[in-house]
Parts: C-alpha cells; structure tokens; sequence
C-alpha cells in the first residue's frame, strides 16, 4: 500500500513537471516561448530554433514542436540572437533583449524557397501578453543612466505607477521607520519583497521597500524589474511589489567603469525652522550643510573564454550632512535664560480664588517656591508623623541648577509652552558606508551552468548630537554580509532544474561613548560597559 502510495505521488509529480511547462519563479531568469509558420500561417514542426549570447557565447537549440511551438525556460537575461532554420525556408534571425523575469513570446514566418537570412530587431516596447502581470523592467542601460537618490539602485521602484515614495533616511541620515516609505497601491512597505539574483534579501528588521539587506550599486546590477500589480503566485511572499534584481556578470570581454558623484551646499536652502531659530538668536541665515560623496568602480572578464567569468564592483558613500533637530528644554521661549524654580499653569477663571477682568476664558498663574512651600500644611500639623512626613515642598536647588544647564530656548514649546520650550540647531550625522561585491559564472555545458556571488558591507553612522557642543551619543556600525549561489540545468526540452542557495547575514551593533559613561555612572560593573 505504502509503495502504490509513493508511485502515485511521484506520478502526480511528474505529470505537474510536464503539464506546467512554463514557470516564471524567483530565480531571477526569464524565458523565451514561440511558434514557428510558414507564409501562410501554416504551423512548421521540426525547425532548429537556437539562442546565442554574444557575451558569454551560451548557446542553446531546440527544435519546434507538432504545432510549431518551441520554448526556452529559465534563461539567464541578457542581449541575444535568435535564429530560425528549416530546410527550404529562409533563415531568420532575431536580436532580443529578454529582461528578468519577463518572459518573451515570438513569431516567425519563415518564407519557403530561398536562402536569404532576415534580420529583425524586436521592439522592447511589446505590451506583456504572456501573464497579468503589470511593472516595468529596466534594462542596464537604463540602470545606468536613469537618476536615483544617492545612488541607490531600489529608488527606480519609485519610477513606477501607484508607488508612495518617501526617503526611507538609509543613505540620507537618520532612520525613518515611517511606514509610508514605499507604498506600492496601498499596500505597507513591509509587503514589498526584494530578491537578489533569485534570493530572498529583504530588510527584516525595518522592511523598507527601496532597500535590501544587501546593498546593490548601480554599477553592479544588469538588470531590475518591479512588478506593482498582479504578480504570479509563483511571485513571492507577500500583497506588495515584486522586487528582482540581477547582479553582473563577466563577459568574453573586459568591460569595467569608474565613477564619482559629488552633492555639496552651493545651491541648498535653509529649513524653515532652523532658519527661525537663527533669526531669533540674531544669528545670521546660513543652512544646514550637504555634502554627499559616491565613488566606486567595477570590472567584469573572462577567465577561460566562453567558459569562466569574474565581475567585481566596489562603491564608497560618505555624508557629512547636518540633519535638523529639535529638543525639549526646561525653559519657556523668551524667558531670559535662568530658571528659578517657578512652575507657571493655566488656570479656569471664575474657579475658586482664580477671577479675570472677563469673568470667562484661562488665566496664566506663577507659583514661586515660597508658593510651592506653603502648598502642604502638614509642618505645622502638631499630630503629624512619622516627622520625615511632616517637611513642607520646597524647590530643589540642585535640580534647578541642573535644569539650568540646559540651552535656552529658541522656539516656543508645544505641549507646554510656560515651562518648557524647543531648541532647534542643526547637528552632524555623518555616515560612512563601503559596498564590495564579487560574482563568478561557469559554463559546465550547454546545458548546465552556475554561478556564486558574495557581498561583503562596512558600515558607520553617528547619532545625532543631544545638543550642541557635546559628542554623538552613540555610533551605528554594520557589518551585513551574504552569498548566493544557483544551478541551471535543462535536463531536456520540457524539463529544466534550477536551484538556488542563499544566506544573509545582517550585523549592526550601536555603541555608546565609553568616556561619558564612565563618567556619570564611576562604579558601573564592565559588564555595562560597550
């Protein structure tokens, strides 16, 4: 019974594998369908139908089936030639571009009596008939080329119909965790889900939609396609955009770039509320300074041609921006500065002992110490006890100097604005950030190749400052790594294997200032200690 079982399985199996001969997953590949007529329609079975990438000198070669058709599943993308053949009928060539994870679908009408090559150039411009699916694909000289903040090669998915974009603040100081930072059709930017060359890479302790875990550089990617609507159940995890990237690969020839973007404070205006808090202080207009600087390079060859291939990209980013910050201080806005200890409170009128010339509306009251001692009769209550019960309030002067120690304020406060204010000033928050990738790709046969990339980060960016003149109080270093590797095997022409492995690691470690806590906790255990 047991063994009947297991056949019956591995027959339901098999019958799956044959029935669903077309299945775009998260591989990050793409593929190719079509039919093959002669000039009257007619369908043409037994046409040699071969794929060439130039690049890499890949071939493959099927031949089209009783109805004409033929197919070529989970193919890497890239630049390819098609070409067509059948005895007595005109050879037909094709130049395509099949993009990640869009598949293709052609047709050839061969004319029957001659020995001329046709060439065609297909229109990358075809509307997707093949699924449901609604995005775009990028090509790599669209990678290339297209602007995108601070270099970051996720931002093309604000290019695309239905998105929310915010700054997530991963490449432009601070951490926003706004959960509005990439709104795909309504969907939370948690939902989007981002793969790298067919592996999982998204951020599972922020969920941004426009970054990995794994950082890729414009220079690194061949290929990006977003898909924001109707993705394939084959697609990915969750409601929102489809996110794949392909990383590089090396070709038959050296190809490699070098690179350099550079943003500065020339054409920078100020913000309005640092702008105010300057003005108030008689300090002049000057805004928070930018500087942002993008450098790096790559290089892709061959080891053996046609065989073995090697890319590698390297990218440095460093920010010396100042980001706007506002605190609370314990000082009403215009105050003159020192505290005394007074508390000052709205009052109803027309309440107990509180009147206003109107009868109606608040009053502003001051309570002064001498006030705040008197509030509790219990030190002239004779039955009063335990006696270190029996002290009236009083202002505590050492908690007045403390409070003193702080800036006074420049901007009125909003909760409470008698005893409290803002002080708005602008602080460094520089970040550093390197980003080294490496691939290598190796043509077993025609039939099976494989491939291994590794990306390796170094990470730090400052706090910012609680208030002018004092260090950051902690540092955010990161040191995330992660590899991939796959395996494509087109056992035959309705069966293709295709594994892939992938493991990230994502290190952050905030850590304070060793000296500053030494110096406000001397007995603290090393235990405590960063």
């Amino acid at each position: 019974m047991i063994a009947r079982l297991l056949r019956c399985s591995l027959a339901f199996l098999v019958v799956l594998a044959l029935g669903v001969p077309r299945i775009i997953s998260q591989t990050n590949t793409t593929s190719l369908s079509g039919t093959v007529t002669d000039a009257t329609g007619a369908s043409l079975p037994g046409a040699t139908v071969t794929i060439t990438n130039a690049a890499t000198g890949a071939v493959l070669t099927t031949d089209s089936k009783s109805k004409g058709e033929f197919s070529f599943e989970q193919v890497q993308p890239g630049k390819y030639t098609v070409k067509v053949s059948e005895a007595g009928f005109s050879e037909q060539d094709e130049n395509i571009d099949l993009l990640v994870a869009t598949p293709m679908k052609l047709t050839f009408q061969l004319t029957a009596g001659t020995t001329d090559v046709v060439n065609v150039e297909t229109n990358l411009a075809e509307l997707n008939t093949s699924d449901g699916m609604l995005g775009k694909a990028f090509d790599s000289s669209q990678v290339a080329n297209l602007p995108y903040l601070a270099n970051n090669i996720t931002y093309l998915l604000s290019l695309q119909p239905g998105v929310l974009a915010l700054d997530s603040g991963a490449q432009t100081g601070g951490l926003n965790t706004d959960t509005r930072t990439g709104i795909v059709n309504g969907a939370r930017q948690d939902q989007s889900n981002i793969t790298l060359d067919g592996v999982d890479n998204n951020d599972q302790v922020f969920g941004y939609a426009f970054n990995g875990a794994l950082r890729s550089t414009r220079d690194s990617v061949e290929e990006f396609r977003v898909t924001t609507t109707n993705a394939n159940a084959d697609a990915g995890r969750s409601s929102g955009a489809q996110v794949s990237l392909v990383t590089k690969s090396g070709t038959n020839t050296i190809h490699g770039s070098a690179y350099e973007y550079y943003r500065g404070s020339a054409t920078a205006s100020n913000n309005w509320f640092i702008k105010q808090a300057e003005l108030s202080e008689g300090a002049p207009n000057i805004p928070p300074k930018i500087l942002q600087h993008t450098y790096g390079a790559s290089l892709g060859a061959p080891i053996i041609k046609d065989k073995l291939f090697f890319f590698g990209a390297y990218e440095g980013f460093k920010q010396a921006s100042d980001a706007a910050i506002g605190r609370t201080v314990p000082s009403a806005f215009g105050g003159g500065g020192l505290i005394t200890g007074d508390v000052s409170y709205d009052a109803v009128c027309g309440t107990g002992a509180t009147t206003c010339a109107a009868g109606t509306g608040t009053q502003k009251l001051t309570l002064t110490p001498t006030d705040i001692a008197t509030l509790d009769g219990r030190s002239q209550d004779p039955t009063c006890a335990p006696p270190a019960m029996c002290y009236a309030p009083a202002t505590d002067m050492a908690a007045v100097a403390y409070f003193n120690t702080f800036p006074i304020s420049n901007a009125p406060g909003a909760a409470d604005p008698y005893n409290t204010g803002n002080y708005n000033f602008v602080s460094p928050v520089p970040i550093h950030q390197i980003t080294n990738i490496a691939r290598i790709d190796y043509k077993i046969n025609e039939r099976q190749s494989v491939f291994a990339r590794g990306n390796l980060q170094s990470d730090n960016q400052a706090t910012a400052l609680q208030f002018p003149g004092l260090p950051a109080a902690s540092t955010v270093y990161g040191n995330s790594k992660g590899l991939a590797a796959g395996h494509i095997w087109t056992i035959n022409d309705r069966m293709t294997n295709n594994a892939r492995y992938g493991l990230i690691r994502i290190g952050s470690a905030t850590r304070g200032i060793r000296s500053l806590i030494v110096q406000m906790w001397p007995a603290a255990r090393p235990l405590l200690l960063p």
